[in-house]
C-alpha cells in the first residue's frame, strides 16, 4: 500500500506513551510510511487511527479505499 491522504493534512491519529493516555497526534507520509508524532511525547508506544465512534480519518491507499481503524 502506498498511503495518501485527502485534504490539507492527515487526520484521525492519536498516540500515547506507556501510560495509555492518548492525545491527538500529527502525521505525515515519508518514503511510503506514515510517521505519527506529538512534540509532547518523546517515546510514543501505541498509536491509534480512526479510534472513535465517528472517525475523522482521511488515510487512503492507491485504489482510494480508506484505511481501517486500528
Amino acid at each position: 500500500m502506498h498511503p495518501k491522504y485527502k485534504d490539507k493534512e492527515l487526520t484521525g491519529f492519536v498516540i500515547s506513551n506507556n501510560n495509555y493516555h492518548f492525545i491527538p497526534a500529527k502525521a505525515e507520509i515519508s518514503n511510503g510510511k506514515v510517521i505519527v508524532f506529538n512534540d509532547s511525547i518523546a517515546n510514543p508506544i501505541p498509536v491509534r487511527y480512526g479510534w472513535k465512534n465517528v472517525p475523522n480519518g482521511n488515510l487512503y491507499n492507491n485504489e482510494d479505499l480508506s484505511a481501517s481503524p486500528f
